[in-house]
């Protein structure tokens, strides 16, 4: 990918990430039909300038924007969001622009941004000194109706309300059953509903809020539990490895020890993001290991060449 493509990929994502306030990557995958690695390299600059940052929910990775990465956007600051560099034009101009996001909007479901554009829209016809604007106020009549529907479904939280509940029932079900691989899924569909709900709704948020808590914390320990069987699993696989690759060692096998060294780095990669300590006690016991290849190779070198 060419460094101006990244540039504008880039800024697609950042001004994405901003329209959904936060974004998993493999949303964003989708969206941009990029791979994970492709989405990394891209955002790696705007992580690197603090204009956007990750977080994990269990494994899931979100993105999100951050004060500097709102500001960077609404100034305009690069290329980034190119139509804040127009709106700097005609007013003509500037109408038609705003008309094109609100149906791009409308047409992502991305409620609350549209609702935002066509008060953009309801204000910007103050500063036509043209009025001589029929077709774009035709447009924005029908597209007002599109919108206006949407939103008599998307301030009706009930509309929401139901299917949170009834995600949260069948997560606590699938726990029950020890599923705790489906009853994250579900959890992870539950609490991307409830992030749709509108803030104007404090009473439905809180109180569905304080169910998604209670169920976080008992599906995380369960969730830890299995993450930790597979951590010990590891440890003990790699425990064996290196007892294999000391048995190389013992008859000079330089080449078998250091490729058991090898399966060791490509395996230890899969322990949990969560168990760090675990993870850097391994690092330390291979770096003991490779030390020791090291050591015993160069001995056996000098003694070859003192020979």
């Amino acid at each position: 990918m060419s460094e101006s493509s990244k540039i504008k990929i880039g800024e697609d994502i950042l001004i994405f990430i901003k329209e959904k306030n936060k974004v998993s990557v493999k949303d964003i995958c989708k969206v941009f039909s990029l791979s994970k690695k492709d989405v990394m390299d891209v955002t790696d600059l705007y992580m690197k300038k603090e204009l956007i940052g990750i977080e994990y929910k269990f494994t899931t990775a979100y993105f999100y924007i951050t004060e500097g990465g709102i500001l960077y956007i609404d100034q305009g600051i690069g290329s980034v969001d190119k139509k804040i560099k127009r709106d700097n034009g005609k007013p003509k101009e500037k109408l038609t622009i705003l008309i094109e996001e609100l149906n791009s909007q409308i047409t992502s479901d991305n409620v609350e941004a549209a609702a935002d554009t066509y008060s953009k829209i309801i204000i910007n016809l103050n500063d036509m000194n043209d009025v001589s604007v029929i077709p774009e106020v035709l447009e924005i009549s029908r597209i007002k109706e599109f919108l206006n529907n949407k939103l008599k479904f998307y301030f009706n939280p009930s509309n929401l309300e139901k299917p949170i509940n009834n995600l949260i029932d069948k997560c606590k079900i699938a726990l029950k059953a020890d599923k705790v691989e489906e009853s994250k899924k579900l959890y992870d569909e539950a609490f991307g509903l409830f992030a749709t709900l509108p803030s104007d709704f404090v009473q439905y948020k809180s109180t569905i809020g304080d169910d998604l808590v209670e169920l976080y914390k008992e599906l995380n320990i369960r969730y830890l539990k299995i993450l930790n069987v597979k951590a010990v699993d590891i440890d003990n696989h790699i425990t064996e490895l290196i007892n294999t690759g000391n048995g190389y060692l013992e008859k000079n096998n330089f080449k078998g020890a250091f490729e058991v060294y090898s399966r060791c780095i490509s395996v230890i990669n899969d322990i949990p993001k969560p168990f760090l300590k675990r993870r850097m006690d391994l690092y330390n016991k291979l770096f003991e290991y490779y030390k020791e290849i090291g050591m015993k190779a160069d001995i056996v070198r000098m003694r070859h060449e003192l020979g």
